[in-house]
Order: C-alpha cells, then structure tokens, then sequence
C-alpha cells in the first residue's frame, strides 16, 4: 500500500535530492527558512527507512507515524551497539 511521506530536511544538499530523486511521485519545496519540505507516494518498508537514515540527523520523518516509528527503533538500535563496551 502507498502512503503519503513527508518529511523535513535541514541541510540536505538540494542538487542531491533534485538530480536523484528517491521516487518519481518526490515532490520538494524549499521552506523560508531554508528547509527542504519532501513529499512522495511510496510504499513504507525497510529500503524507505534506509534511505531516510542516510541523511542522518539533518532529515526528520515527519509522517506517517508507522516510517517515523521505523526510523527511532532503528536509531535506538544504533545506540545499543555502540554504547557497548568493545
């Protein structure tokens, strides 16, 4: 099922995500104050998830619920590995 994503990116640099869209339905808008607003009508699954993680701490999910979910089990995860004592 397709569900419609969003999602805010502080820094992205935007020849990335224009030249390279994940999705041909990617719609991007860049906000007042700099921020690039994304849009798109994709499945939400691991690879989504994976291509969110990319961009790290400057893309936040924020709908749906179910890939913002998705994105802070995965980074909780990331934490227990390396907390770990080595």
């Amino acid at each position: 099922m397709l569900q419609k994503s969003s999602s805010i990116s502080r820094d992205t640099p935007r020849t990335s995500c224009k030249a390279r869209p994940y999705h041909p339905s990617m719609k991007i808008k860049e906000l007042p104050c700099g921020y690039l607003h994304m849009t798109m009508n994709v499945a939400v699954n691991g690879l989504l998830k994976q291509w969110v993680m990319y961009f790290g701490p400057i893309a936040e999910v924020l709908k749906p619920a179910k890939l913002r979910q998705m994105v802070v089990d995965s980074a909780k995860e990331l934490v227990k590995v390396y907390e770990r004592e080595g």
